[in-house]
Order: C-alpha cells, then sequence, then structure tokens
C-alpha cells in the first residue's frame, strides 16, 4: 500500500482499532490450538517412550518432538509430568 499506516488510522481509526482485535483473537485461538497439538504429542511420545522401556526424560522427549520449544509451556510440561507419574505407578 502506498499510505502511510498513521495515515490510515487517521482517516479510519474506528476499522483499524477492528481489524487489530480479529489479528489479536486469531493469533490466541492458533497459539492455543499449537500448544494442545503439542501437549498431544508429548503425551504420545512419552507413552512410546515407556513401551519401549525408556523413561520419558524432558531431554529424550525434546529430541522427538517436532517443535522442542513449546515445553517451555506449562500445559505442555504438566502434560509430560502427569505421564512420567503414570509411568512409574505402573
Amino acid at each position: 500500500m502506498k499510505y502511510d499506516r498513521r495515515t490510515i488510522f487517521r482517516h479510519f481509526p474506528d476499522l483499524c482499532r477492528a481489524i487489530a482485535a480479529k489479528s489479536c483473537t486469531y493469533k490466541k485461538a492458533l497459539h492455543c490450538k499449537k500448544i494442545e497439538q503439542s501437549c498431544q504429542e508429548v503425551q504420545q511420545i512419552a507413552f512410546q517412550l515407556y513401551n519401549k522401556g525408556i523413561y520419558p526424560s524432558e531431554a529424550r522427549v525434546a529430541e522427538l518432538i517436532t517443535m522442542p520449544g513449546y515445553l517451555r509451556y506449562k500445559q505442555v510440561r504438566a502434560v509430560l509430568h502427569e505421564v512420567q507419574l503414570k509411568g512409574v505407578t505402573r
């Protein structure tokens, strides 16, 4: 576009705010979906490791997961911890 953002905002402030809000909502939903997918992937990998007789440590799971950076989120680590506890009680 050949117009500056400030010019567009000055002429259409409500529309700009609506677009920004919609974008923010979309990004949050996408982020939550990716975290949920990572939780499912961590659970599957951890159970696969347990079935092979290998303890699913965070490092081992991080080697196998598609996006190891998602282990920094509490929800994903909580799933791993839950599987670790279930495996110990088997």
